[in-house]
């Protein structure tokens, strides 16, 4: 057996009668800067992808939520008020169902890459430490969760949250970047957004049924009530609203004057006495009667009455009254009065 020099602290090995300038037997490995540097360059570079790639699928999440929550109406005012960045948007919500496949798109490819480049940097990161104690495979681990909620946290909740709590803001600042990533891939886009049509209608799924942003008047009301419990709305303004909104279940039945209240003109009056009673009552339209209420001869205008001359008779100035079933609704007795212009 061949004997040795241990020389140098256990960095090199000759062999005993050997020449020192033949090539050393290495015993110990020996550090390669070279390889170090390589190394911690490549495990920096990919935890800048990592962040980059997080950042990335928060922005598609958040530019996703943004143009499903945003109002249109807002955005048709912004439009109006030449925010920068308005059309983008206003593309956006037209648009909307490529502008979603767009969104869905890049998250994937965000996720993808941040699985295929984040665990292995993590990875290499990690090992040092923990795999002198426990392996590889727990390095791995440990990489695979902190990129999991990395991911979950910065990538999906936060850039959601705040779509959600600024969406106009959101989805102006978004839209630019977004309209020029849907365009870049927008035969990618158009193939799976089709193809995704195909399989929803396999399952019965209507693609024109949607009608995103309209509203009955069952929905106007929760509106106008969320809208006044968030404080969007004083109580005036609410009944207001709701009064208007209610307007279209409304019949002549429900808004008909009981006939003991109603208010009417003797036709045996002269102008001026009516004139006189018009003063007093401060009504724009009268009904005239003739003996009684079941006879009514026609509907005395304020307006003509307080225009004619005293001597003029009362019965010149009537305008045939309009009849209508206590069953129509009153949108359309509306209607009609502005044809009759009664």
């Amino acid at each position: 057996m061949r004997s040795y020099h241990l020389t140098h602290a256990c960095q090199q090995l000759y062999p005993v009668g050997a020449v020192r300038d033949a090539p050393p037997r290495p015993a110990c490995s020996t550090l390669d800067r070279r390889g170090v540097g390589a190394n911690v360059l490549e495990i920096g570079g990919g935890l800048l992808a990592v962040a980059f790639l997080v950042f990335l699928n928060g922005f598609f999440v958040a530019a996703e939520f943004a143009l499903v929550t945003v109002r249109q109406t807002r955005v048709q005012q912004l439009v109006a008020e030449g925010r920068p960045g308005a059309r983008n948007v206003e593309d956006g919500i037209t648009h909307l169902d490529s502008y979603i496949a767009a969104c869905q798109l890049g998250i994937t490819i965000a996720s993808l890459a941040l699985g295929w480049i984040g665990e292995p940097a993590l990875a290499g990161l990690l090992e040092p430490a923990i795999g002198a104690i426990a392996g590889h495979a727990v390095a791995v681990a440990v990489a695979f969760a902190i990129i999991t909620a990395l991911h979950v946290i910065a990538g999906e909740l936060a850039p959601k949250g705040l779509a959600l709590q600024y969406p106009e803001q959101t989805a102006v600042v978004i839209a630019g970047p977004l309209r020029l990533f849907r365009a870049v891939f927008r035969p990618v886009i158009y193939v799976l957004n089709e193809s995704g049509w195909v399989v929803a209608r396999l399952l019965g799924v209507n693609r024109d049924a949607g009608q995103r942003g309209h509203f009955g008047p069952d929905e106007l009301r929760l509106v106008v009530q969320a809208s006044a419990e968030a404080g969007a709305l004083n109580e005036q303004q609410q009944f207001m609203l709701e009064r208007v909104i209610r307007f279209a279940d409304l019949t002549v039945e429900n808004i008909m004057v009981p006939r003991t209240e109603v208010i009417a003109i003797d036709a045996d009056l002269s102008t001026d006495e009516a004139i006189a009673f018009a003063k007093e009552r401060r009504h724009s339209r009268y009904p005239v009667y003739r003996n009684d209420l079941d006879d009514v001869i026609g509907m005395l205008h304020a307006r003509d009455l307080l225009l004619a001359e005293s001597d003029m008779p009362l019965s010149s100035l009537l305008r045939e009254p309009l009849t209508v079933p206590a069953q129509i609704d009153v949108q359309e007795l509306l209607r009609l009065m502005r044809v009759r212009r009664t």
